[in-house]
């Protein structure tokens, strides 16, 4: 009988030592000591035995995939690799909840194919992927029925930081991205990321990922996408974008080229980098054309709201710009096919081709109900400068203003590219005037200051440490090659104009504020500063005289995030420590509000 066990135990041990080419990985899986992954048995190892999907894995090495070509075969054909996450590990779990650290190392080679959900290198994530990169990776799901596909991950609840595929090709039916078919979790994010390669979907897809419904930060797609049917007669496809199909919370810094063309019917939402927004685009750039595809005598056209940077738009657009030539049916625009919300500081400059609702700049500009909320469209300090071609209701600028008039302002065409002299709202100006900063009256205005610390007496502002605080240089936000070039984006680093944003009281996602913020004054605040520190913000305040008070986050769009009841003070100085661990790295407003009105706002930096 004990002769019996210790042949259990040795088997046991073999078994996990097969795991792994060169026998058991080093490490415990542990955040101080994680399991080393060296080569592709390694790699294949996670999942298995004790490399639970809640460990923590770094590579050593790059990794030749390979040998996944020929694995899992049914006589001719090859399953490949199985994505991590797929079968069930020794605690009955299927998602990855760990961290996958790559420490920059690339994986070559990876060839998944399936016809099921949720592939990818990761099936599910709810852990993290960071420092890795991949390298002619194919993840071949099925056009009639695979869902979740991803380059990386399939469907993705976690961080995603610093991940970049190269030279690889991405196919299924729905929710399909170059990083992840989908990533749904507000309160995560996807940053530093980049996809150059092809993917092939049939609806909700994108260059980095379908569908998001987090904050994606510094994403760059080199994209080419082709739209098929998954079946004859299908129905239409819909969602499509360099960077996401879908687009919820935030998309900022980010940028796409490349090319998205129609290998189907009935194709609407489409944009360069965005097909459906419902999230807030700043500094962003696409230079990705849609173009009409001939094959086989059949002649295929993206259908309604098809446009350079996002397709149907409901959310804030800022600081953004479409250089990429679009061709669709209805609501086509160089910006934005459909809009129904806020898009200033904007232009386009790719050629627009449709039949109907056609714009330089939107195709159509509207309002959209959700529930009792109704958001309107409108357009303000931005250009086209394109040429336009359209059927019916055409315009220079805007297509079709379905809304108060006054929703258009300062903003133009090129009445001679286009070759039409009306818009629904807009100037129309002469390429010679297009090219002359004085005939965009204000924009030279137009701009904000960069502060450093000085010992004049009359500091400007103080920064939350009380030191003084002067302007030196204004850093417009036009440029322009007078009489050679229209208006471009002065080159700029966002945290500066994010600054400028808090210095001088403007959150510019609020429609009703401005941008002329050269001119602004800037209220002293050295009685108020605030700061993260890990989890926390450190809180320091000053009030003269008594009253209840209270301390607000608000995020980017001027949306209260946090609340603090500090409750009646006297008049003093006070020192505080708030836990907020449960928020989301990035940019802040501080609102402190005494007697129940808002005294103080300065802006804050979540890493």
């Amino acid at each position: 009988m004990k002769f019996k066990n210790v042949i259990q135990v040795l088997l046991a041990v073999l078994a996990v030592s097969a795991f792994a080419a060169n026998g058991t990985m080093k490490g415990d899986g542990s955040a101080q000591n994680p399991f080393q992954v060296e080569d592709y048995e390694d790699l294949k190892a996670i999942g298995k035995g004790a490399y639970l999907y809640s460990s923590n894995y770094i590579l050593t090495k790059d990794i030749d995939a390979s040998a996944s070509k020929k694995e899992n075969c049914n006589g001719d054909e090859c399953r490949g690799f199985s994505p991590i996450g797929r079968n069930k590990d020794a605690a009955d779990s299927t998602y990855f909840s760990g961290i996958f650290d790559g420490q920059n190392h690339t994986i070559r080679n990876l060839y998944v194919q399936g016809i099921g959900d949720e592939l990818g290198l990761i099936s599910l994530l709810c852990g993290s992927v960071k420092n890795v990169k991949l390298d002619s990776v194919n993840v071949m799901g099925s056009t009639t029925s695979s869902g979740y596909v991803g380059g990386v991950v399939g469907f993705a609840r976690g961080t995603i930081e610093n991940v970049h595929v190269t030279n690889s090709s991405i196919q299924g039916q729905v929710y399909v991205g170059g990083i992840a078919g989908a990533h749904h979790q507000s309160d995560s994010h996807m940053s530093d990321v980049s996809y150059q390669g092809e993917v092939k979907a049939v609806r909700i897809v994108g260059g980095i990922t379908g569908s998001s419904h987090t904050n994606i930060f510094n994403a760059s797609a080199n994209v080419r996408i082709v739209v098929v049917s998954d079946r004859e007669g299908g129905r239409g496809s819909f969602q499509v974008g360099g960077i996401a199909g879908y687009a919820e919370i935030s998309i900022h810094e980010s940028h796409s080229s490349g090319v998205i063309v129609p290998n189907a019917l009935n194709i609407g939402s489409v944009g360069g980098l965005v097909g459906e927004s419902r999230s807030d685009i700043y500094f962003c750039s696409s230079s990705v054309d849609l173009l009409s595809v001939s094959d086989s005598g059949k002649t295929f056209v993206f259908d309604n709201r098809i446009g350079g940077l996002v397709g149907d738009n409901r959310d804030p657009i800022f600081y953004s710009y479409a250089t990429g030539n679009v061709e669709g049916t209805s609501s086509v625009g160089g910006l934005v096919g459909a809009n129904s919300n806020k898009i200033w500081l904007t232009y386009a400059q790719g050629s627009v081709k449709g039949e109907e609702y056609v714009g330089g700049l939107v195709g159509r500009n509207t309002t959209e109900s959700y529930g009792n909320v109704h958001d309107s469209g409108s357009v303000e300090i931005s250009y086209a400068g394109n040429k336009v071609v359209g059927k019916d209701v055409s315009g220079g600028l805007v297509g079709f203003n379905n809304v108060d008039s006054s929703r258009i302002q300062s903003s133009y065409w090129d009445k001679e590219l286009s070759n039409l002299d009306s818009s629904d709202g807009g100037t129309g100006l002469s390429t010679k005037e297009m090219m002359t900063m004085s005939s965009f009256v204000g924009w030279d205005t137009l701009g904000g200051w960069n502060y450093a610390y000085c010992n004049n007496k009359a500091c400007y502002g103080y920064d939350t440490l009380d030191n003084c605080l002067c302007r030196y240089k204004f850093f417009p936000v036009w440029g322009i090659d007078e009489g050679k070039s229209y208006p471009y984006f002065s080159k700029y680093d966002s945290a500066e104009v994010y600054a400028t944003e808090a210095y001088n009281g403007i959150i510019y996602t609020n429609p009703q504020n401005p941008v002329h913020i050269q001119n602004q004054t800037l209220a002293k605040v050295c009685s108020f500063g605030a700061k993260f520190d890990g989890g926390l913000v450190a809180l320091r305040f000053e009030i003269p005289a008594a009253g209840p008070v209270k301390f607000m986050l608000l995020d980017m769009q001027g949306r209260v995030v946090n609340t603090a009841d500090l409750g009646r003070r006297a008049a003093g100085s006070y020192f505080e420590t708030l836990d907020v661990v449960e928020l989301v790295r990035g940019r802040y407003i501080g609102v402190l509000q005494v007697n129940g009105k808002a005294t103080e706002k300065t802006m804050l930096l979540k890493k």
